[in-house]
C-alpha cells in the first residue's frame, strides 16, 4: 500500500515503514506522525534491574527513547549502563530486528511536497515499471 501526501517529508525521503520506524518520530516531526509500534524490550533482559528502573522502561510508549536524565536512570548505576547498551533507538531496533521476516511492513509513504490531487473527485492510476495497469482509485 502507497500513502502519498503533499506535505514534505520531515527527513527528506519517502519511507518504507518497518518495525522500528517509530522511533524517528523522537528526531523529527512528520506529518501525518508515523506509526509508533515498535518493539518493546524484552522483559528477560531486565530481570536483573531494580523495580523502579524496570517500571520506569516498561512505562515508556512504544518507540520512545529513555531519558538519560530520568532521576531513575541518572542515579541507578546498572539502570544507565542497561540504557547505554540497550541502544533503546531507531539504530539499536534496527540492528536489532532488521532480519525478521516481519521486519519490513507492506506500507510505503511518499512526501510530493504539492497537492496533485482535486480534493473532491479525482482518479489514481498504479501502473507497474512496464506501464500496466495495477490498480485504479476513483473518488
Amino acid at each position: 500500500m502507497v500513502y502519498i501526501y503533499s506535505s514534505v517529508s520531515a527527513f527528506g525521503r519517502n519511507l518504507r515503514l518497518n518495525k522500528c520506524t517509530g522511533y524517528l518520530e523522537n528526531t523529527y516531526d512528520f506529518i501525518p506522525s508515523l506509526p509508533r509500534n515498535c518493539p518493546t524490550i524484552p522483559r528477560s533482559e531486565m530481570y536483573y534491574l531494580k523495580g523502579s528502573c524496570q517500571n520506569y522502561l516498561n512505562s515508556l510508549s512504544s518507540c520512545k527513547v529513555p531519558d538519560p536524565n530520568n532521576t531513575i536512570v541518572a542515579w541507578d548505576e546498572n539502570c544507565r549502563q542497561f540504557v547505554e547498551r540497550a541502544n533503546i533507538n531507531y539504530k539499536g531496533c534496527f540492528d536489532r530486528y532488521r532480519t525478521d521476516p516481519d521486519f519490513l511492513s507492506k506500507e510505503w509513504w511518499v512526501w510530493i511536497g504539492i497537492n496533485i490531487l482535486d480534493p473532491y473527485h479525482d482518479r489514481v492510476l498504479l501502473l507497474d515499471k512496464n506501464g500496466l495497469l495495477v490498480d485504479i482509485y476513483i473518488y
